[in-house]
């Protein structure tokens, strides 16, 4: 009777653990096709130049900013944000 109850419980971690690196691989996998899909949606909005382009371009003027500018991006976003004013406007 011990040992059929002891065979019960082995068989129900064993299929515990399995459960549980099913779930984990099955996150991992989900994880790796979303950053996939990314990768790719991203690959063609450069390609094709679609919507959000100029947008995308708008985003990478600013972060690069002039090239005589010296400001990095945190105050920068700081000073469009208004929360520390870093440049005079005239």
């Amino acid at each position: 009777m011990e040992e059929k109850s002891q065979d019960r419980k082995d068989r129900q971690r064993k299929t515990e653990v399995t459960s549980s690196r099913a779930m984990l691989l099955r996150n991992i996998g989900l994880a790796w096709l979303i950053l996939l899909a990314g990768i790719a949606l991203g690959m063609y909005i450069f390609t094709a130049r679609v919507w959000p382009y100029p947008v995308l371009k708008e985003v990478m003027a600013f972060v690069a900013g002039h090239p005589a500018e010296e400001t990095s991006i945190a105050e920068k976003l700081e000073n469009d944000l208004d929360l520390k004013p870093s440049q005079q406007a005239y």
